[in-house]
């Protein structure tokens, strides 16, 4: 019952009468849409707050690579082998995964709470929530 309801709402929300969306109709950005109704992170948004990017739309590779130093790594990991990543190789993701490439030149990765684009959840389900 409960996912049939979900299901309602997530059509609805795109104002379908039917459980199709035809093909012609299915751009990237509704596929982003459908996607952030389907599967919400609200734990993403926690995690912008949190490291503070409240007034900000993005992170710096700063703040990100602290976050995947102290939040994220294990602390058991050997530091010689394993050692906490450098700011080059937190750019070297946000190169990867940040599809604004205006953004990922200036080292900055979006926020989910300020734009309508999901790349940074596809990042974080990459690199961040391992």
């Amino acid at each position: 019952p409960g996912i049939c309801k979900r299901k309602s709402g997530i059509f609805l929300s795109f104002s379908l009468q039917s459980d199709c969306i035809p093909q012609e109709d299915f751009t990237p950005e509704l596929y982003k849409v459908f996607l952030t109704n389907i599967c919400p992170r609200p734990e993403i948004d926690n995690i912008f707050s949190e490291i503070g990017a409240k007034s900000k739309p993005y992170l710096t590779v700063e703040q990100l690579t602290d976050f995947i130093n102290v939040r994220q790594r294990d602390p058991r990991l050997n530091e010689i082998l394993y050692p906490p990543l450098k700011p080059e190789q937190v750019q070297c993701l946000v190169d990867k995964y940040e599809l604004n490439e205006m953004l990922a030149q200036k080292g900055w990765h979006e926020s989910h709470t300020h734009t309508h684009a999901l790349t940074h959840i596809h990042c974080f389900r990459g690199t961040l929530v391992f």
